[in-house]
């Protein structure tokens, strides 16, 4: 064995520490070895007790847990404990053919104008009139649209799909269609989740009997006014109409007289097609209006379906399929173009002029499966899409008259809850990986404190991108290239490293948990994308999971829950540390409306909250009361 030159390894070192600067080789126990992290406190006391007293600065943190387990949150969290902090979610929106509903109507989103309402669909299936937190339009050429026969929706990649599970129990879920299209490319099945298609939706209710409801839906169907008067003209020769006619107009007290076949009356007033107020009904308004819509201008089909309604008028249309999407029954309407055609009625003989409108609706289907939905690439007609950033992250949407429910973008107000601000929390979107990539090392270089990617599923590279769609379009078949993320954090995450060690930013990573193809049995059953090159980057890997749910009793009469929930026990591990002790485990109390609290405050907060819900009950049920029994005094009330 030769002998070892002493003396030439300790000249070489100094030859090193001179060049490159002193500590760049050392010997334990020298002052170099004192490697000295600086740390910023995230304000969770249990979190920085497991992560060595706060996160490191300049170093590559990865986030990760299953969906809703409170990833985006805790980023949001540790954006508010900084002057200034760079977001980059990828986010996703709509065309400008996608419409919302107003509470007076449909309308396309390109149209929107501010200070409209828009239908907000709520985790527990309701659905509301509420301002959305923001409206969304950005630059696009190419989005994608997903379609079957009672779905359509054109989105962009990254566009948040909201569908319930295909297990026994479903469970709503909320994922970004990049991870939705890959699943259908990769699986002959498709994709196992079923996208909404009704809600239950409440309003303020109408000023009008259920008798007088059910005449002004006969007036609708076949009654005529001449000028402004109420007088109202009904030319009747079925039996069961003319029977039916009679005993409405008896039970709302309504004196008429028979004339040659036509029923002739005042009416409660004019108006022959429905109201855009009636938008505002009751639920149980809206099922008496279907009730009685049969008997006039509806039809049975076989067992299995809900009677139709066929009409002229497209608003009509458009508000009965509302009626039986808002009371839990899905409907779409089909558009007829019979024009020009001939048809035989009582001898006479009618030429078509008019488009007609066929509304159906199915006792069974309430979901549209996405396992057989069709893909394609589609070129947007205005060069943009849209979309709201809406309380509950979702909404009602309707296009070609199929109505579903999706997602929302960045969710702003989420991020206040935290304390993020304006011009303190920069938000940017980007649209491929390299995007989120490039404007990290800029903003890092700059100094910026906090960078958070949001997610790394989402950093598709471009050519990947576009190669798909180029594919698309020619309707060719090229196999796609996998691990496409895995070859960016290969290519940038050196780069990264080297900068934020410097600058002292630190980045963190949203990740999500994949099920792990061709997993041992005894083995690690899930795994996270982005390759092992941001594994092995990680100073720290925090895996965090919703433990249990904190309730409240719910108080909502339009809401059959029997809890409400209000906020999570979030569970942190430490998977990964090369800065503290790993294996690290706490859990983490977090409420939706107030954010991360100590065990000791969850009881007095959910007090709290259970007291304000109850006075928010009692204030919409004396409003409730006011507005039907005017100048009722609720506390002179007897029993």
């Amino acid at each position: 064995m030769p002998k070892t030159n002493k003396e030439q390894i300790i000249k070489l070192c100094n030859e090193i520490n001179k060049k490159e600067g002193k500590g760049s080789i050392y010997t334990i126990g020298s002052d170099a070895a004192n490697l000295k992290i600086s740390r910023w406190k995230t304000g969770i006391e249990d979190l920085d007790s497991i992560i060595g007293g706060g996160m490191p600065e300049g170093r590559i943190i990865e986030i990760f847990g299953p969906e809703s387990s409170g990833k985006t949150t805790l980023a949001y969290h540790l954006c508010g404990l900084h002057n200034l902090c760079l977001d980059i979610p990828i986010e996703g929106c709509v065309d400008c053919d996608t419409e919302f509903f107003n509470g007076m109507k449909w309308k396309k989103i390109s149209e929107y104008k501010e200070g409209e309402k828009v239908l907000q669909y709520n985790p527990d299936g309701t659905a509301e009139m509420v301002l959305p937190e923001k409206f969304h339009k950005y630059e696009a050429k190419t989005l994608w649209q997903v379609y079957s026969r009672r779905m359509d929706m054109v989105i962009s990649e990254y566009h948040n799909v909201v569908y319930y599970t295909t297990s026994k129990n479903p469970k709503l879920m909320i994922k970004p269609f990049h991870d939705i299209r890959i699943a259908c490319e990769n699986n002959k099945q498709g994709f196992c989740g079923n996208i909404p298609k009704t809600f239950y939706y409440n309003g303020n209710g109408i000023e009008l009997s259920d008798d007088i409801i059910r005449l002004m839906v006969a007036v609708f169907a076949d009654g005529s006014f001449r000028s402004n008067s109420k007088q109202c003209y009904m030319g009747l020769t079925k039996e069961r109409k003319i029977k039916r006619i009679s005993m409405l107009l008896n039970k709302c007290n309504i004196e008429y007289r028979v004339k040659n076949n036509f029923f002739i009356f005042d009416a409660p007033f004019n108006c022959k097609h429905y109201p855009s107020e009636w938008y505002n009904m009751n639920n149980h308004q809206l099922q008496i209006v279907l009730d009685e819509m049969k008997h006039w201008d509806g039809s049975q089909f076989n067992r299995g379906h809900l009677p139709s309604f066929t009409t002229i008028n497209k608003e009509d249309a458009d508000f009965i399929q509302f009626a039986y999407s808002a009371t839990g029954n899905p409907a779409y309407i089909v558009t007829r173009d019979r024009i020009g055609e001939t048809k035989i009625i009582k001898d006479h003989e009618i030429t078509v002029d008019k488009l007609s409108y066929s509304v159906a609706s199915g006792k069974k289907s309430k979901i549209a499966s996405l396992k057989n939905a069709w893909i394609e690439p589609y070129k947007t007609k205005d060069g943009f899409m849209y979309c709201f950033t809406m309380p509950s992250s979702m909404w009602v949407m309707r296009r070609n008259d199929k109505i579903i429910v999706t997602g929302n973008t960045f969710d702003a107000e989420r991020a206040s809850i935290f304390g993020n601000k304006p011009k303190q929390m920069l938000v940017y979107r980007a649209r491929y990986g390299e995007d989120a990539f490039n404007k990290t090392i800029k903003f890092s270089k700059a100094g910026i404190p906090l960078v958070i990617i949001d997610s790394v599923p989402s950093m598709i590279p471009k050519d990947d991108a576009e190669k798909v769609l180029k594919s698309a379009e020619k309707d060719s078949i090229e196999e796609q290239r996998i691990g496409g993320t895995a070859r960016l954090m290969n290519k940038y995450l050196p780069t990264v490293e080297e900068i934020i060690e410097v600058t002292g930013t630190t980045v963190v990573f949203i990740n999500q948990v994949r099920d792990k193809m061709n997993a041992m049995m005894f083995g690690e059953k899930t795994d996270t994308p982005g390759g092992h090159k941001l594994k092995h980057a990680c100073s720290i890997r925090i895996q965090v999971a919703r433990k249990s749910w904190i309730e409240i009793p719910n108080k909502d009469p339009r809401n059959s829950a029997t809890n409400k929930k209000v906020g999570l026990i979030m569970k942190c591990k430490i998977v990964k540390s090369k800065v503290s002790n790993p294996m690290g485990e706490c859990e983490i109390p977090l409420f939706f409306d107030r954010g991360f609290v100590s065990f000791d405050d969850v009881k007095p907060i959910r007090d709290e909250l259970m007291e304000m819900e109850r006075k928010r009950y009692d204030k919409r049920l004396k409003k409730n009361e006011e507005e039907f029994h005017p100048g009722l005094n609720l506390d002179d009330w007897e029993d």
